[in-house]
């Protein structure tokens, strides 16, 4: 082991290769020489974060802080680990002592380059797992490093990166527009086709053309197949598969998420198999194919066993809620509705919200008689307003439609689903099945 670890590392130093980097620590690991172990992870921390294969690198550093407990307390490890978790998904545990205490620097000039990688991945974790923390607050941090120009450009990058996919989730333009426009130029005279390429998928995914976000992910995607697994190749998998379903290319969207599913369970980043796997079992419940989605839930149940970060994996407790709904299951329905409720952060997210909206529609609409009040018509028809034009609109369309119906607003709620459909609804491909109904229902009456 000790040989070919040294050879590795050698070959690494002549070649960049990073996959023989990460066979190098494998070995290296296994060899039984802790003081050669704990220089290796200090000489190449940054190309294993790039690597993309952080399960084996927390590994290893577990394995060296049984005869090395100290290195646990050093600031750098600190810092290692939290990027680290944030790539394989383990947000909770990157937030460590920050979580519900994060403090926003007022000027990230004070701090040192290792210190900002910190903060931009305690910031991708915090907007998942953070109970309390305000995501407009940490979408505008995000955006602010993305123009500091004095940092590396891939920092920039990724700081771009995290503000766009937070933005998403606000519904908010402005600061998409920001992380997005800061660097495209840049990129673009850099050269820097990969990142340009991340950068305009997120962006015009959800705000921008997606004709161009379709291209991108096409291309994405047939890229991909040519390179080793990593968490860096797996999410621009998944991003790109997103892409493809809101274009309405559900069977390509669906092979690519399989891609994901199946790269992610590789990485040993189970983790991350959760957003391929709740995206699955959402385009077979859209489709109405229930073996397929009881399949998917099996999955989401499978890697959700013994959770212990019930913030970032809310959304999938809200898909069971959804189904529950499908399957007439009021009291099944009204349990997971509650349990979402208490683990949606204080200062939620526009489409978090909207979305929990719709369930709190959906499930009181099983009750033939219930009737809503013209205080819930306002309150979802608002969240609509502020969140349709942002994708993944259908159900919430639905639910109020639905609810408009059962309140006598019988024009008010083909009017709705008219505009919607017309001048608002991000996806290119038919409705929803959920949709499809309500737009039936709706032209009856």
């Amino acid at each position: 082991r000790a040989a070919i670890g040294d050879t590795l590392e050698a070959e690494y130093g002549r070649t960049g290769d990073l996959v023989v980097l990460n066979e190098a620590l494998m070995h290296i690991e296994l060899s039984g020489r802790p003081d050669v172990l704990n220089r290796f992870i200090r000489a190449h921390e940054e190309a294993l974060v790039e690597g993309g294969r952080p399960a084996g690198v927390l590994r290893a550093i577990d394995r060296l802080a049984v005869t090395m407990p100290e290195i646990l307390e050093e600031r750098r490890f600190e810092i290692l680990q939290a990027r680290l978790h944030t790539q394989v998904g383990a947000y909770r545990s990157a937030l460590r002592s920050s979580l519900g205490e994060l403090r926003i620097p007022q000027d990230v000039r004070s701090l040192s380059l290792p210190e900002v990688e910190e903060l931009v991945a305690v910031v991708d974790s915090a907007h998942r797992a953070d109970p309390a923390l305000d995501r407009n607050e940490l979408a505008r941090f995000a955006g602010v490093i993305a123009g500091h120009t004095h940092l590396p450009l891939t920092t920039r990058i990724r700081a771009a990166e995290v503000g766009l996919t937070i933005a998403a989730n606000t519904c908010d333009s402005s600061i998409a527009a920001i992380c997005y426009s800061t660097l495209k130029s840049e990129l673009s005279e850099a050269g820097q086709e990969e990142p340009a390429q991340r950068i305009s998928l997120l962006y015009n995914a959800i705000f921008g053309d997606l004709s161009i976000a379709e291209k991108i992910a096409k291309d994405v995607i047939r890229k991909s197949e040519r390179k080793p697994a990593s968490t860096n190749v797996a999410v621009d998998i998944s991003r790109s598969a997103f892409s493809l379903r809101l274009c309405g290319l559900l069977e390509d969207a669906k092979s690519a998420f399989n891609r994901h599913f199946n790269m992610a369970h590789e990485l040993q980043a189970p983790r991350l198999a959760l957003y391929s796997a709740w995206q699955l079992a959402q385009i077979e419940l859209e489709l109405g194919n229930r073996t397929q989605v009881h399949h998917w839930n099996e999955k989401l149940n499978e890697i959700l066993v013994n959770d212990e970060d019930p913030i970032s994996s809310s959304f999938v407790v809200a898909h069971f809620c959804r189904c529950a709904i499908e399957d007439r299951n009021k009291s099944s329905a009204l349990r997971l509705l509650s349990r979402v409720r208490t683990n949606l952060p204080k200062l939620s997210p526009s489409k978090a919200s909207a979305y929990v909206m719709a369930l709190e529609l959906g499930a009181e609409l099983i009750s033939p008689r219930w009737v809503p009040t013209d205080a819930q018509i306002e309150t979802a028809h608002d969240k609509h307003r502020k969140t349709s034009s942002f994708g993944t609109s259908d159900y919430l369309t639905s639910t109020l439609a639905d609810s408009m119906l059962r309140a006598g607003q019988k024009s008010q709620a083909r009017d709705l689903i008219l505009t919607y459909m017309k001048n608002a609804r991000r996806e290119k491909g038919t409705p929803s099945r959920a949709l499809a109904k309500s737009i039936t229902a709706a032209e009856a009456f």
